[in-house]
């Protein structure tokens, strides 16, 4: 009986990692295939093993069930607190002065963690006209939803930076001109050489996400900085915005 209980546990465990290592690191479309897979896996087992399988499953229930969850799924609570304890609260000095990085910072994360790239060049007082090229004309509120629409992957708005000036969305798709006349990190990307080089000629913020990586950064007087999450991510986007420096 105590081998058959450890055998039951095997089974659930084995399904268990399956399912949160594809919740972990694969898209949504990949993970659907393994779900399929440990669909046909179950099923197959069932066939061959129906009254049996049944029956180990009908033991593993319980505590020892409980007890395999909470351990498979260790990494996933504690990040998940984590994101919880450190999400963004309302400052209001942001809602006050910027209150669109809110909504930024909202698409951002979601962004991030969906490996779609962004770049968001926000004008201070300087013209970046003679630092961009093409694109399009734009005219709306700077909302969450919008941000994420147009840089969704099947959007034809998809590259190139998105200017904000005066709070609202003012050109899509902008082309950034940069030179190499500036330090830049080894095996950045386009969009991060986009922002370092904006920001290094002009008092333009520069906000990116990375489509390799799923990080989210910050670029301000031609340096880049990482942050881990919404409320650094306002904090220093605030920061960037009055003129001073991010680290």
């Amino acid at each position: 009986m105590n081998s058959d209980i450890y055998l039951a546990i095997l089974v659930v465990f084995s399904i268990a990692i399956l399912i949160f290592r594809g919740l972990r690191f694969f898209s949504w479309n990949r993970f659907s295939m393994i779900l399929v897979l440990a669909s046909c896996m179950i099923a197959i087992m069932g066939y061959f093993y129906s009254e049996r399988f049944a029956e180990l499953l009908r033991m593993a229930s319980g505590t020892y069930l409980f007890t395999i969850i909470i351990f498979v799924f260790a990494d996933f609570i504690v990040d998940w607190i984590s994101a919880f304890r450190n999400r963004a609260r309302p400052d209001k000095t942001v809602l006050k002065k910027a209150p669109y990085l809110l909504e930024i910072s909202r698409a951002f994360f979601v962004m991030a963690k969906q490996r779609t790239g962004a770049l968001i060049v926000i004008t201070c007082k300087d013209n970046l006209r003679p630092h961009v090229d093409g694109g399009m004309e734009w005219d709306a509120e700077v909302r969450a939803e919008l941000l994420m629409a147009l840089f969704a992957k099947s959007s034809p708005l998809h590259d190139g930076a998105l200017i904000i000036r005066d709070g609202r969305v003012k050109r899509v798709k902008a082309i950034i001109n940069f030179t190499s006349g500036f330090k830049v990190p080894f095996g950045i990307g386009t969009r991060h050489r986009s922002a370092i080089g904006i920001t290094h000629k002009t008092d333009a913020v520069a906000l990116v996400v990375s489509e390799e990586r799923g990080e989210v950064s910050i670029a301000s007087r031609g340096a880049l900085v990482k942050v881990p999450n919404e409320q650094e991510f306002l904090n220093l986007a605030m920061r960037a915005l009055k003129g001073k420096k991010l680290a």
